[in-house]
């Protein structure tokens, strides 16, 4: 869960990010397989079918999500 990954590494996540498992297995809690991200990214992962992807793959479809995002803003969509 994600109250005990805060736990184990003795930080606040902030209200508008979550911790996700890079290779999607939530046992696995090692610092190397979590990041921290937007809720809003993760929106866009989810929105976008870009959250099933892993590993090296989790990192660059967070980039394109986030390009996503900066590209709503910039035309002022957001």
């Amino acid at each position: 869960s994600y109250a005990a990954v805060d736990a184990l590494l003795n930080l606040a996540i902030p209200k508008d990010s979550i911790v996700i498992f890079k290779d999607g297995n939530k046992q696995n809690v090692t610092i190397d397989n979590l990041m921290l991200i937007k809720k809003s990214v993760n929106a866009v992962l989810n929105h976008s079918g870009l959250a099933k992807y892993t590993g090296e793959f989790k990192e660059a479809a967070i980039k394109l999500a986030e390009l996503k995002i900066a590209t709503y803003q910039a035309k002022g969509k957001l």
